[in-house]
């Protein structure tokens, strides 16, 4: 397995004239020192900075790459499609595709938990000054189904951006059977500061809860790869433009684990403890501070 960091300025990211060195970026570190076939490639979110669906040449480029290579291609990019019942209005999707060798058709999952204010309104009539400040960054929908990629050697799930900050995400790719999730992701926006770092340790604990190996490419890092147990294997540095290559454990025992089976059950139980120490402790510290109350008086009267 390869991922790849291109390490792209976010300044330079969406501007058109650069779609071509980007692009060039990202294909010379796939094709660097390959000394075996891989059985994935792993590009960042949106590494491919454009409207995929629209753009015919990128998508011969990829899918001659991943022929070139000879390995399956995950990478993130935009998409749109018209919606069923009004043609002329579209729909706009951050999306993952997985091309395959020698196919050409993609493998398409678009993101479900969307970032509010930054890739949509929430109560947009409540709000309605706030488009202003979305529209450079855009609008879009979400995604109706959870996508269970599949290439030769496994089955995984890929999680986009901050959707791996939620558990219950990673909990429905493995009990779909799974062998492993990828997170793709761009936290160049964060700079040098300690969100990339919390946003990276937030993939451990995916891991852990459902004893699934997880690998994740970012854009300016931390990309990584990290065990079932949570023990991180290997990663890169922030604003490094590298490759990483690795192996992750597939097709073996897995152990299904109480959060896997059950979820957030143990929520609703914390609740329910803290609520009752809550109700009756506060009963009795009341209790008992009425009778200190008492002592004192007595003794300063005395």
């Amino acid at each position: 397995m390869r991922l790849i960091q291109g390490n792209i300025e976010q300044n330079q990211k969406w501007d058109p004239s650069y779609l071509d060195t980007t692009f060039r970026i990202h294909k010379n570190l796939t094709v660097a020192d390959i000394k075996s076939p891989f059985d994935l490639v792993v590009w960042p979110e949106t590494a491919v900075p454009c409207y995929f669906t629209d753009e015919q040449s990128s998508d011969n480029l990829i899918q001659n790459l991943a022929d070139l290579i000879e390995a399956p291609i995950v990478f993130g990019s935009l998409s749109y499609k018209a919606q069923s019942n009004n043609p002329d209005i579209f729909q706009y999707f951050n999306s993952a595709f997985l091309a395959l060798p020698q196919k050409k058709t993609f493998q398409q999952y678009n993101k479900i938990h969307l970032v509010p204010f930054g890739e949509y309104v929430p109560l947009r009539f409540l709000f309605p000054f706030v488009e202003k400040l979305v529209e450079g960054i855009g609008d879009f929908s979400p995604g109706s189904r959870y996508t269970v990629f599949q290439i030769p050697a496994a089955k995984f799930g890929v999680l986009i951006c901050y959707e791996v900050i939620f558990p219950d995400i990673s909990r429905k790719y493995s009990q779909a059977g799974t062998d492993f999730l990828v997170t793709i992701t761009n936290d160049a926006w964060f700079g040098r500061t300690g969100a990339p770092y919390q946003h990276f340790s937030m993939a451990v604990f995916r891991a852990i809860e459902n004893r699934v190996p997880l690998v994740r490419a970012a854009n300016s890092g931390i990309s990584g790869i990290i065990g079932p147990t949570g023990r991180i294997e290997a990663q890169i540095p922030l604003f490094v433009r590298t490759f990483l290559d690795g192996k992750i454990p597939i097709n073996q025992p897995r152990l299904t684990t109480f959060y896997s089976r059950y979820g957030d059950v143990t929520v609703g139980l914390c609740g329910i403890i803290i609520a009752m120490v809550v109700l009756f402790g506060g009963s009795r510290k009341s209790d008992g501070h009425l009778k200190i109350q008492g002592y004192y008086k007595k003794n300063l009267t005395n």
